[in-house]
């Protein structure tokens, strides 16, 4: 298997050059169908506030619901939104580490998505992750 962040790098640098974007909001996600649509219309407001490029990546952990074909349709339909699938349930903090290691912006905040609330501490994605290895999909919009 090759890292996720390699892969998703690799998959997305031609349409969106890594240091063209500025917050990236991670989003774990398990199972979130009924919330998520709500969950998205939240954060893209305050994304849109900040007047910075932004992306919103959402994680999805392995969800049995509807979770994963909403986010192929959000990312299809926004060129801010990139999913992430995960093969299986692994946890919230690996999913988290998944999108940690996934994400393009220079500043990225991780929030739960049933919340959709942020807390103001930020990571520096220029930090040095360790490897992330899953089976994903990765999903952006064409």
């Amino acid at each position: 298997m090759t890292p996720l962040s390699d892969h998703a790098r690799r998959t997305d640098a031609q349409t969106n050059p890594p240091d063209s974007v500025a917050l990236s909001i991670v989003l774990p996600c398990f199972n979130e169908e009924a919330v998520l649509m709500a969950t998205y219309e939240r954060v893209k407001r305050v994304c849109l506030a900040t007047e910075l490029r932004h992306e919103i990546l959402f994680v999805n952990d392995g969800s049995s619901d509807g979770t994963w074909e909403l986010l192929r349709s959000l990312a299809g339909r926004d060129s801010s939104v990139v999913a992430v699938n995960l093969s299986r349930n692994h946890g919230h903090q690996r999913a988290l580490s998944a999108g940690l290691a996934t994400c393009r912006g220079a500043r990225a905040q991780a929030t739960p998505s049933q919340s959709g609330s942020f807390v103001p501490r930020t990571t520096d994605c220029s930090a040095s992750l360790p490897s992330v290895r899953f089976r994903s999909t990765l999903a952006t919009s064409a």
